[in-house]
This record gives structure tokens, sequence and C-alpha cells, in this order.
């Protein structure tokens, strides 16, 4: 079993405040990443909480920071979440989780799968894995693997 996580508040709490030193320096930064924020919480992605529960929580806290691409058109920044930020001497959420099959497709399959047939369909799956509902996916590849047996 891998490690249980440790609080990391200060980490968070010195990854935070150099976010706002650059939310002062950039006053549209910060609306832009206010923006974001908001969308996060209208979707479900993330909830607000008040500083008083989180006082005295022992927690795990996720450090984020803005990456701004300026070529884009449609949302210029982008919010990180930095899962391998670790408090000295304890393990980062990045090296708690446990690793799985490599989903990257070979390439050269996935061109001649392509030629297979006479038309291919593509999507965009933006914002897929927060829409999901996780429980209905896990009750049908429950469904499905009884089938299957």
């Amino acid at each position: 079993m891998r490690e249980v996580l440790q609080n990391n508040k200060n980490v968070a709490r010195k990854h935070f405040e150099g976010l706002v030193r650059r939310f002062k320096c950039d006053h549209e930064l910060f609306c832009e990443y206010e923006d974001v924020i908001d969308n996060y919480v209208r979707e479900g992605i993330v909830e607000r909480t008040s500083c008083d529960s989180l006082s005295d929580s022992q927690g795990f806290y996720l450090p984020h920071h803005a990456v701004i691409c300026s070529k884009k058109t449609t949302s210029r920044l982008r919010i990180v979440f930095d899962g391998s930020a670790d408090e000295d001497g304890h393990s980062s959420l990045n090296q708690s989780l446990y690793t799985g099959p490599n989903l990257h497709p070979n390439i050269l399959e996935l061109l001649l799968r392509f030629r297979k047939n006479p038309v291919a369909f593509t999507a965009d799956i933006n914002w897929l894995f927060f829409k999901l509902n996780w429980t209905f996916v896990i009750e049908i590849l429950h469904v499905s693997s009884r089938l299957i047996i």
C-alpha cells in the first residue's frame, strides 16, 4: 500500500502567497483566474469552503497556479493543479497514486486504424473527466464484466 498523504498546508500556503504576489502585479490575471475558478464552482468541479473549516484541519491541499497561453483566442488562462508539490520528507499526491497502464496509443497502429474505414469520426471531449458520472460508469463496467464472464 502507498504512503498516506500528510498535511501539506505549509507548501500550499507558499504556493498561494506566490499567486497572490502575482495577482497584485497583474489585476487582469486576477480577474481571469477568478472567472475560471467561478466557472469550476458553477460546473461542480470544486466547491467553496470557509477558512474556519480549514484552520485546524488535517488534510491534503492541492496547490495550483496560472499558465497563460497568449496565442489562444478563447481562454488564454489555464489553471494547473500541482500534484507533484510535496513537503520535505513526505510523499506528493503524484507519488501516492498507483500507476496504471500506458494509455498512449501506438501512433502507427492508430494511423493504420484510420485507414481501415472510409469515414473517421473525432470529437472534442473537453471537460469529459469532470462531467462523467463515475458511479454510473463503474456500474456499467461491473455489469459488462458479468456478461463477459
